[in-house]
C-alpha cells in the first residue's frame, strides 16, 4: 500500500517506493494513462472552454467521450461506458481556466485508499 503523508502529492509519495513494488508500479501505470488523458484534454481545451465553459468533459484514450452539464452525470456516463475499478482509467474534468491542475479518477482514489497489496 502506498502511504502518502500530509502536504505530499501521490507523485512524491510513489517516488519513494521500492521499485519493484507491484502496486507501485500500477499506480504508476494509471498515472500515465491519465498524465495522456490530461495531455488530450489541453489540446482540445480552447475549444472547450469556448463551447461548453463550466460543463464537464469525459476524456479517455486521449478522445472526448461527451460533455456533461453536472459531475454526477459525466461519472454516469463514464461508468457505464468504461466500468469502474482498479482497471479502469478517464479524466473528468470540469472546463474552465479556474480548475486545479491534476484530478485523479476514482477508481485510481480508491484504489490508494483500498488497496491490499
Amino acid at each position: 500500500m502506498i502511504k502518502i503523508e500530509e502536504g505530499q502529492t501521490v507523485d512524491q509519495a510513489i517516488e519513494v517506493q521500492p521499485e519493484d513494488d507491484d502496486h507501485t508500479q500500477k499506480i504508476q501505470s494509471d498515472l500515465q494513462k491519465i498524465r495522456a488523458e490530461k495531455a488530450a484534454y489541453e489540446t482540445m481545451r480552447k475549444e472547450l472552454e469556448r463551447d461548453h465553459l463550466g460543463k464537464y468533459a469525459v476524456v479517455r484514450d486521449k478522445k472526448l467521450l461527451e460533455v456533461f452539464n453536472d459531475f454526477r452525470e459525466a461519472w454516469i456516463a463514464a461508468a457505464k461506458k468504461y466500468g469502474v475499478g482498479r482497471d479502469t482509467h478517464y479524466l473528468i474534468r470540469r472546463v474552465g481556466p479556474d480548475q486545479p491542475p491534476f484530478i485523479l479518477p476514482s477508481s485510481v482514489q480508491f484504489g490508494l485508499l483500498f488497496s491490499t497489496a
